[in-house]
């Protein structure tokens, strides 16, 4: 299964369900969230598989909600996000309608391929396509929130 010269790339995220200000409340230790114990475990493996086949560090993307931002549940804001921070590293902070989201909603992603600073500053430059609203991809008779912040963080 591991071959010699390969370079790997995990690209993954965990449920958030739990870690929102709008989720449950339980963080990392929720049902849902706690796939992120999972999904830790999956990146070591690979690590020390690569490692063992002489083949370079694995590199990562992982995603998931702002949950620094959940001023419902201080003990995600400030525990938890420690935890994912102290594994993966400080992540890049990016609403994710700068990758052409129809709805502005702010985002982590942890990665080892490039410092947070330069995703943010790279992202940053990026021009959101003019005209993507929510509310043209909502069922006949939802609606969409209003933001209430739109030009600062975190937007929602």
């Amino acid at each position: 299964m591991v071959k010699p010269n390969e370079q790997w790339l995990l690209v993954a995220g965990w449920e958030c369900q739990d870690l929102s200000a709008a989720g449950s409340g339980e963080g990392l230790e929720g049902k849902r969230s706690s796939s992120y114990y999972k999904l830790v475990d999956m990146l070591r493996w690979l690590q020390a598989a690569a490692r063992e086949a002489g083949n370079p560090a694995v590199g990562y993307v992982v995603e998931n909600t702002a949950f620094q931002y959940n001023w419902k549940h201080p003990h995600i804001s400030k525990r938890d996000f420690e935890v994912v921070n102290f594994t993966m590293g400080q992540p890049a902070t990016i609403d994710a309608a700068k990758f052409g989201s129809r709805a502005h909603r702010l985002r982590n992603f942890w990665t080892n391929l490039v410092e947070p600073q330069k995703l943010v500053a790279a992202v940053e430059k990026a021009v959101r396509p003019e005209g993507r609203l929510v509310q043209d991809i909502l069922e006949a008779g939802r609606e969409e929130l209003p933001v209430s912040a739109a030009d600062r963080r975190p937007w929602y």
